[in-house]
């Protein structure tokens, strides 16, 4: 009788954990699907755009990619159009972090065109989308962004003396 019932536990015991693999196997390749996608969309944006993008991330559900050369920016949000900014039209660029009620809600990059004052909002962490999880690796992937693209705003340093 006690052989059965250690039986019948360590069969359920697997069961349980077969179940939580495929669940961690169906997120993985839902990711995957979604990260291809994104990247798809974002090569061909920039070919359309003759842009040759030489550095690409995946923030959370969204893309980013640059041509620093031509100081071209695209980012994907999700399903929504893509981003295409100028950069040689952009007079700066701030990490914006918003709270409510004392937690972090957002992380975004704010870009501001010089001409029409149109501000560009890239969001790297936002609080309904985004676990806090992720929060760490948000806050170091706008950090990265933030610097990629202050390098490439009118005004600064060529890339070469920034090297030295």
């Amino acid at each position: 009788m006690n052989a059965i019932i250690i039986n019948f536990f360590l069969a359920a015991l697997m069961f349980v954990i077969m179940i939580f693999l495929l669940v961690f196997i169906i997120d993985y390749f839902r990711r995957k699907k979604i990260k291809n996608t994104l990247l798809s969309r974002l090569n061909q944006t920039a070919a359309y755009n003759q842009a040759e993008l030489d550095t690409v991330a995946f923030p959370g559900d969204r893309v980013i990619g640059i041509d620093q050369k031509e100081r071209i920016l695209i980012y994907f949000n999700g399903r929504h159009k893509p981003e295409i900014i100028d950069l040689k039209d952009i007079v700066y660029c701030n990490i914006n972090k918003h709270f409510h009620r004392r937690h972090l809600h957002s992380i975004q990059l704010e870009l501001m065109h010089g001409n029409t004052e149109k501000l560009h909002l890239l969001p790297f962490y936002q609080k309904p989308v985004d676990t806090e999880f992720n929060l760490t690796s948000a806050m170091k992937n706008a950090e990265k962004w933030h610097s990629i693209i202050s390098r490439c705003l009118p005004g600064s340093a060529p890339r070469a003396q920034l090297l030295t």
